[in-house]
């Protein structure tokens, strides 16, 4: 579809979108089987990113480029299946949400600008030691 007007034939593009699958599944599930599989595919098939470029006519590098993109997606797609043997990667999860500090109040979003001003100016009133802040001159 995306291809030049020329035959394409074999399937080499199939071939470049698994090692691209490999290659983005290990890092994406971030499994260490997966990254040592495809270092050995890496070492053993060197010419893979050579592929990419379009430095022969008579080959297509259009179907490299799609099946390695169509790789990528397809990885990224699953990638939180996980094998039967494979552990999910460790999230940190807080177990006690008491303990936990916020930046902003948790209540910012539930009061207006002027309900948040007649606070603070309760709060500033109920901090003088006198009961009428209005109250300047004492004799």
């Amino acid at each position: 579809m995306f291809a030049r007007d020329n035959a394409h034939m074999g399937a080499s593009g199939l071939v470049y979108g698994l090692i691209a699958f490999l290659f983005f599944s290990g890092f994406f599930r971030r499994n260490v089987k997966a990254i040592a599989l495809m270092v050995i595919i890496v070492i053993l098939y060197g010419g893979y990113t050579a592929g990419f470029l379009p430095v022969d006519e008579q080959v297509s590098w259009e179907s490299h480029l799609l099946g390695a993109f169509s790789g990528l997606w397809t990885a990224f797609v699953f990638r939180e299946f996980r094998e039967f043997d494979e552990e999910a990667p460790y999230r940190r999860q807080i177990v006690d949400e008491s303990t936990r500090e916020y930046y902003f109040p948790r209540d910012l979003f539930d009061k207006t600008i002027d309900q948040r001003k007649r606070e603070a100016e309760e709060a500033l009133r109920n901090s003088y030691p006198f009961p009428d802040p209005d109250v300047t001159n004492i004799a």
